[in-house]
């Protein structure tokens, strides 16, 4: 009986609100992280943990005084940021978790995030936190699946990577115990 190949581990690229976030979008990655490791035995790439690392402690003081002074070095700060996020989605992670709520909208990052992962045909999952409607029709075009609730969001992943893993053998390793 030939040996199964191991299966690789999947690492998810945590989408979402940062710099209008109340908790800076650090409270549902850090929840979504857990289950993500816990049920899934997956990865993740979580900007919050790493955006910031590309700036001094200077330039990070500096950086939301510039908005409204400096711009050419805003920009060069804030691209140093943007390219340093974008190699991790794509070269890094498997799959999108997206957090879209009101102060997402404020932003642009995660806009842009989803864009580049749906142009890179990595699978989006945009959980929604106002009613559908007034979601972009663009955004819709960028995932793979839409949720209202964390729990569908959720189960769908478990479908997804667990279940189908059973079947074809396409999806993550056994989750933790």
């Amino acid at each position: 009986m030939p040996m199964e190949a191991p299966r690789q581990v999947k690492t998810a690229y945590l989408a979402g609100a940062m710099e209008f976030a109340r908790d800076g979008g650090a409270g549902w990655r850090r929840e979504i992280t857990e289950w993500l490791a816990q049920h899934l035995g997956h990865r993740v790439l979580d900007p919050t943990h790493f955006e910031h690392d590309q700036l001094s402690e200077e330039d990070k003081g500096r950086l939301p005084g510039l908005k409204n002074g400096n711009l050419p070095e805003l920009r060069r700060l804030a691209r140093r940021i943007v390219l340093y996020d974008l190699e991790m989605l794509l070269e890094r992670a498997d799959y999108v978790v997206c957090y879209w709520t009101e102060e997402t909208q404020r932003g642009c990052g995660s806009a842009g995030e989803i864009t580049m992962a749906a142009w890179a045909g990595k699978p989006v999952y945009l959980l929604l936190d106002y009613p559908r409607e007034r979601m972009s029709t663009w955004m819709a075009g960028c995932t793979t699946a839409i949720f209202t609730d964390w729990n569908e969001l959720k189960e769908s992943l478990r479908r997804d990577f667990i279940e189908r893993s059973r079947t074809d053998g396409t999806a993550c390793a056994k989750p933790a115990s």
